[in-house]
């Protein structure tokens, strides 16, 4: 799930105005389509830097200062460049490049000490990329620093601790994205990974299954990506190659078996993106197709059943960026069309209804 890293270039045109499928007082702005999905909630970033959310937001996760579910898209904020929510935390980066939260934050993930329960709040400036994970969160500044909030209970923070943060510290440096998972997996500006955290089930690749690794060690080099989840890794390198390591219990590694790792393990080839749910895996291959290996639960895959696959199987074409939640999938296609499928009960698939859709179904939002 990325829960997973959101980092993008923009184009700063700014201009006021109002649109007849938007709120009015809105400042637009010209950015790149993104998409994030938590816990039975998800969020679209459309082409004109508008935040919209649908589904479950019991924690305030939306920022619309309610806690009511919305079975519908509905409007959050504006001048957004990019989003990231794990389980029910969301982090959103908006144009001027200020970070901000709102949701979940009973270990001060959020990076602020106290707010009103589902209130957009302003956090911190300077921050180009972002990642919200369970219970902590980690943020890159514009001079390459890793900053990091929240539970730091197996040394997510990497900073040789296991000391919880309700505002942001400063924990690494030279380093250009990172994912937060239930471990932290970081790529430097030199291309190679490190990774700190929980790691009962090898899912830093470390050779090792040590419980917590406090301090961040290097993995491995010549990475463009990487992807964490609650128990599984997985990374993709400059060659367009897939690695993976963790629990494989339900063959969310796509090597047609269910065995775990504590090593990375290549499971892919051709691939230009990838992204973790809670129990799978997608990849969007150099030619835009979109597979999945690993649970099928309420038919997270969108090929009209909710059988798994031990291996990668293509579930949908011409597909632009993927986004997993913990049981539903959202995807943006080449023609900017949002497609859908899987657990629907709180509305996160914004058709207005509570009903599992375990065929891709296209959404009722426009880019």
């Amino acid at each position: 799930m990325k829960p997973s890293i959101l980092f993008l270039t923009i184009t700063l045109l700014a201009i006021s105005c109002s649109r007849e499928d938007d709120a009015p007082n809105i400042t637009y702005i010209t950015t790149t389509p993104a998409l994030a999905t938590g816990d039975n909630y998800s969020l679209v970033l459309k082409s004109n830097g508008t935040l919209w959310g649908a589904g479950r937001n019991s924690s305030g996760q939306f920022g619309d200062n309610t806690t009511i579910d919305s079975d519908t898209f509905k409007y959050i904020t504006d001048k957004v460049i990019a989003v990231s929510s794990f389980l029910n935390s969301t982090l959103i980066l908006k144009n001027d490049n200020t970070l901000w939260a709102t949701g979940r934050n009973f270990y001060g993930q959020l990076g602020y000490a106290t707010a009103t329960t589902g209130k957009l709040t302003q956090v911190t400036d300077n921050v180009v990329s972002i990642s919200s994970g369970y219970d902590f969160s980690l943020i890159v500044k514009n001079d390459n620093s890793l900053w990091a909030a929240g539970s730091n209970l197996n040394g997510e923070f990497g900073n040789g601790t296991k000391t919880q943060s309700g505002t942001f510290i400063r924990v690494m440096e030279n380093v250009s994205k990172a994912s937060a998972g239930n471990h932290s997996l970081v790529i430097k500006t030199d291309g190679s990974l490190w990774a700190a955290g929980f790691n009962f089930y090898g899912q830093l690749g470390d050779t090792t299954n040590t419980n917590q690794v406090l301090n961040f060690k290097k993995i491995m080099n010549n990475v463009q990506d990487v992807s964490s989840s609650l128990l599984h890794s997985i990374v993709l390198k400059t060659d367009g190659t897939v690695w993976a390591s963790g629990n494989n219990s339900s063959s969310q590694f796509g090597d047609n078996g269910i065995t775990n790792s504590n090593v990375f393990k290549q499971v892919a080839s051709g691939v230009s993106s990838i992204e973790t749910g809670g129990v799978y895996s997608m990849i969007v291959k150099n030619n835009a197709t979109l597979w999945v290996s690993g649970e099928n639960r309420a038919g997270s895959y969108g090929n009209g059943t909710t059988t798994s696959s031990p291996q990668f199987i293509q579930v949908a074409s011409n597909v632009k960026t993927v986004s997993s939640g913990l049981n539903h999938v959202l995807f943006i296609k080449n023609d900017n069309t949002v497609w859908g499928s899987g657990n629907n009960n709180f509305g996160q698939l914004g058709d207005g209804g509570s009903i599992d859709k375990s065929t891709f179904t296209r959404l009722n939002i426009d880019l």
